[in-house]
């Protein structure tokens, strides 16, 4: 990540935090909805066992790997609306950070480009 940040590059993390409450409810609907069974995996029920050992990791990775350059945004993510308006406002800052431009053609491109336009017109 510090290279990709020393080379330009903007790293951003989200990590979603489901409360298992809500997860239950989520995979009783994966569930009960033939629409949504084939989102469902019977691992999820068994790995739900290990719920408070993975928020440990979880705790850990973020802890050793969020940084000032490199940092990660947890997100509070029952509400899925919430969640992703949460993303669009940090992204929609980032993007005002970098302020992104359309590449600037060489003068012999745009030579080029004009000249691809002229030919492209004088055919109708």
């Amino acid at each position: 990540e510090r290279y990709l940040v020393e080379n330009g590059f903007r790293v951003v993390k989200f990590l979603f935090h489901v409360s298992k409450e809500e997860q239950r409810q989520r995979l009783l609907t994966r569930l009960k909805d033939p629409t949504k069974n084939f989102e469902f995996s019977f691992n999820d029920i068994e790995e739900r066992k290990h719920w408070d050992e993975y928020h440990e990791i979880f705790a850990e990775l973020v802890s050793a790997t969020s940084t000032s350059y490199a940092p990660w945004y947890i997100l509070p993510a029952d509400d899925e609306w919430y969640s992703r308006y949460i993303v669009t406002e940090v992204m929609n800052d980032v993007l005002k950070e970098i302020d992104p431009q359309y590449p600037k053609l060489s003068e012999e491109d745009q030579e080029q480009l004009d000249e691809a336009i002229k030919r492209l017109e004088e055919e109708a």
